[in-house]
């Protein structure tokens, strides 16, 4: 549904004041090229986070699988500073592909408010000059807050796409992933029958 609000207020937005659609031209362009980098750019960072997180998860796993192991041979510290810097490196991409996606709800927002500022202030000089109408500037203010809030549900939506994405990768990556032993092809060695299985002096 947002894509069509979105594609249907740009249509109703431009119908209703032909002579403000300029801003627009401008906006949309400008969010779509800052989405597209976002997106980028937050792909490989997803990626990065998914391996830390299987890297912190098998640490984890083989400390509660071998805690005996572990207690036996006195490596209790050693385990614990390996899962340590697995839990720094995870937080570290973590922290690094949430800043990166954070950029986005403030631009909209910016872009937003930018537009209506804009909106505002071009349609209030052509109010002045005859040309539009306060009420085709209302109505073309609602209709950019709606389309700009739509490409920003739709931002939203492609990033967790972006990262469920890379989980799609390291799965995918798991499941293709070639056994080291292999069972042996070809027919087995064909042993003589018969012989027997005999107990002497078993007590």
């Amino acid at each position: 549904r947002t894509p069509l609000l979105a594609v249907g207020s740009i249509v109703m937005a431009v119908a209703t004041s032909p002579r403000l659609a300029p801003l627009l031209i401008v906006l949309i362009p400008l969010l779509t090229i800052v989405l597209a980098t976002v997106i980028r750019r937050s792909s490989p960072l997803f990626l990065r986070l998914q391996e830390n997180l299987d890297r912190l998860t098998t640490r984890l796993q083989e400390n509660l699988a071998g805690v005996r192991v572990v207690k036996a041979f006195v490596r209790g510290d050693h385990e614990n500073t390996r899962f340590h810097a697995a839990n720094e490196t995870l937080t570290a991409s973590a922290v690094q592909a949430m800043q990166l996606t954070a950029i986005v709800g403030p631009f909209m927002m910016l872009s937003v408010n930018f537009g209506i500022a804009g909106a505002l202030w071009f349609g209030g000089v052509q109010v002045t000059q005859g040309t539009v109408t306060v009420g085709e500037i209302v109505a073309f203010t609602n209709y950019l807050r709606q389309t700009l809030m739509s490409l920003q549900m739709v931002s939203m939506l492609l990033i967790q796409l972006t990262r469920a994405g890379a989980s799609v990768t390291r799965i995918t990556g798991v499941l293709n992933d070639e056994p080291d032993i292999r069972e042996r092809t070809g027919d087995l060695p064909v042993y003589p029958r018969g012989g027997a299985l005999a107990f002497q002096n078993v007590t």
